[in-house]
């Protein structure tokens, strides 16, 4: 006779989503840009899609303008959710490149994964695709 239960089949709990190499700084005193009265610009030549800033996609003040992406507030993914309503929710690594200095980067460059089934990679499992509101994206390095 043989017996099995369900739960020995099931998988085992998940690991929290890998954060990437991204670490917030200090942010300054003023922590939201005014609002401003305009979503921001779109616009896309050939692979190159410019997305100008607005109130729900860049934290901060002139001269400390940054990305967050903290327990508070979450810029990237407004930004990636941006892109996908855009219909570029694509099988594709997403690169940013900034008009200011990344205030709230935790250096000049960093990676925050969205989703990876891929095993080997030193990551492990990772699924943010709900969170940032694109289901095709893989990542972010900035």
């Amino acid at each position: 006779m043989l017996a099995l239960l369900p739960a020995a089949c099931a998988p085992g709990p998940r690991a929290p989503a890998h954060p990437g190499t991204f670490e917030a700084r200090a942010w300054p005193t003023m922590e939201l840009r005014p609002n401003t009265a305009a979503r921001g610009l779109v616009a896309r030549v050939g692979e190159v899609t410019v997305l100008e800033g607005d109130a729900d996609l860049v934290s901060g003040a002139p001269g400390q303008y940054g990305l967050r992406f903290d327990e508070a507030r979450n810029d990237l993914a407004a930004v990636v959710a941006r892109l996908a309503a855009e219909g570029l929710d694509v099988p594709a690594t997403l690169v940013l490149f900034t008009t200011f200095d990344d205030q709230a980067g935790g250096g000049p460059a960093y990676f925050v994964p969205i989703s990876n089934d891929t095993e080997g990679t030193g990551l492990g499992p990772v699924d943010q695709r709900d969170l940032f509101g694109a289901h095709a994206l893989e990542g972010l390095p900035t």
